[in-house]
């Protein structure tokens, strides 16, 4: 009669043992099963109570009738029980399911959305998942979220208002970074106008998909390398060094690419001189 879980009911407006509390008190078993107490017959249901007393008249009589009357319109299956996903004819729950009937209530699509890369861990995609949003805790940031900040000054240049905008953008020490991104990378040197250009970037260079992959995961951990480096300035007073920026970027790219892609032709050699797929 009682569900496992107290907050789950299998049948009627509620579970039983809260619907039905005089029954419940006079249960032998409280968290005996559905196929413990009802069972299919030839002829039909058939019960099998269990009570701790023989069931008095009044209000547990009434309530005994009430517990047949919500079961007896129930069909009891043989087989075992399982999920049912009510929103499709099979019954299977699928993703796709979800997508389609969100889409009744006029959700927005957004301009653009953000590109998962699952070549690199999941903490380095935040990050620029994070700065796409503008939800970077920058000293802007949380000045603008009334935190005390003292300085606002960039602690890479010192010239201008850290943003993550700046940071990554327009900062020169920022644009050293990716300019000895894009000469180890073996591609044009471009200009970012905004943080999704940097997001983008790997799709305006020619080569395979695995490239441009290739090329987006170590966008995503040059961010996630300029991100920590200013942590570490802003924390540990740690100076922030282009070439350290440079060689983390390198080895953990190199890493993390080589053991998700799981490609046995990405070698060290290969790695440092970038010749990696075409």
């Amino acid at each position: 009669m009682a569900p496992q879980l107290p907050s789950g009911y299998w049948v009627g407006p509620g579970p039983l043992f809260m619907e039905l509390p005089n029954l419940f008190k006079i249960e032998s078993k409280k968290l005996c099963m559905v196929n413990e107490r009802i069972t299919n017959g030839s002829h039909g249901p058939v019960y099998m109570w269990d009570w701790a007393r023989p069931i008095s008249g009044g209000v547990e009589q009434e309530e005994l009738q009430r517990l047949i009357n919500i079961v007896s319109i129930v069909t009891i299956g043989m087989g075992k029980d399982k999920f049912k996903w009510n929103y499709d004819d099979s019954g299977d729950f699928r993703v796709a399911d979800i997508k389609r009937y969100f889409s009744i209530f006029n959700r927005s699509t957004p301009i653009s959305s953000f590109v998962w890369n699952n070549w690199v861990p999941k903490k380095v995609g935040i990050v620029s998942w994070s700065a796409e949003k503008d939800r970077l805790p920058t000293r802007c940031a949380l000045a603008r979220r009334s935190v005390n900040v003292p300085d606002l000054l960039c602690l890479f240049c010192s010239e201008h208002d850290e943003t993550g905008e700046h940071l990554f953008v327009s900062c020169q020490f920022a644009q050293i970074i990716w300019q000895n991104i894009a000469t180890w990378c073996k591609i044009p040197s471009f200009i970012a106008f905004d943080f999704k250009d940097i997001l983008n970037m790997h799709g305006y260079n020619s080569g395979s998909w695995k490239k441009k992959k290739v090329l987006n995961a170590i966008f995503l951990v040059t961010v996630w390398c300029i991100w920590k480096a200013r942590n570490e300035a802003m924390f540990n007073s740690v100076q922030p060094s282009v070439t350290k920026i440079l060689d983390e970027v390198k080895s953990m790219a190199f890493l993390w690419i080589k053991n998700r892609s799981r490609d046995e032709t990405i070698t060290w050699e290969n790695w440092r001189s970038f010749n990696i797929f075409s």
